[in-house]
């Protein structure tokens, strides 16, 4: 099983998944595994230069539909750029957010966001690990 499909699994509405990871990582397709499982067809591309992309989404379990909020937070200097991108609505509004370069924001993320901590190791796998406050 994917790590997207089974991250899929954990979703319900409010869900902040919090990607972190040096460049080329993976978080971008793990983000892409993710909101395929949750439903989206079309094109998936990371919002490096918009900061947040949108998608409508159906939850797995409840049939919900939503948006997720596909953010990439590399290009930012300070947290307060996320605040006024709208981080309230994304980190604590009804819709799931998928967030790459988490930790450039991490004061802002909600205690019980989902931490996904990608590391690339030497023999060019992945270690992933997943935690939850």
């Amino acid at each position: 099983m994917s790590c997207g499909k089974a991250l899929a699994s954990l979703v319900r509405s409010g869900t902040v998944v919090a990607l972190e990871g040096t460049l080329g990582a993976g978080k971008s397709t793990l983000a892409r595994g993710l909101l395929q499982a949750l439903g989206v067809t079309g094109p998936i591309t990371s919002p490096t230069y918009t900061l947040v992309n949108e998608y409508e989404i159906k939850l797995p379990a409840t049939a919900d539909k939503l948006t997720a909020y596909h953010v990439d937070l590399y290009r930012l200097q300070r947290p307060q750029e996320f605040e006024l991108a709208g981080a309230d609505e994304i980190l604590y509004g009804e819709g799931v957010a998928v967030i790459e370069w988490s930790e450039r924001a991490a004061t802002l993320l909600p205690n019980d966001a989902i931490r996904v901590r990608i590391a690339l190791r030497d023999d060019n796998t992945r270690l992933i690990t997943a935690t939850q406050d």
